[in-house]
């Protein structure tokens, strides 16, 4: 998973909406999640106050399937 960065009036943030998301088999997936006025949203805000995005920045991480 992927996000990129948004300009606001505050600056650059890391964008909520949109994240590229990648299969395990290396494909990208083509439906677009918005994950505004959600945790997600409010994660990425407090670490945009804590390290600002700049253009050409990218916060990548991998998700692991949850045995239940």
């Amino acid at each position: 998973m992927s996000f990129g960065i948004a300009e606001t009036d505050e600056g650059l943030v890391w964008d909520p909406d949109g994240p590229l998301l990648i299969s395990g088999d290396g494909h990208a997936l083509q439906d677009a999640v918005a994950l505004s006025r959600t945790l997600v949203a409010d994660a990425l805000a407090s670490l945009s106050e804590f390290l600002a995005p700049q253009f050409g920045d990218s916060l990548c991480f991998t998700l692991h399937p949850h045995d239940s």
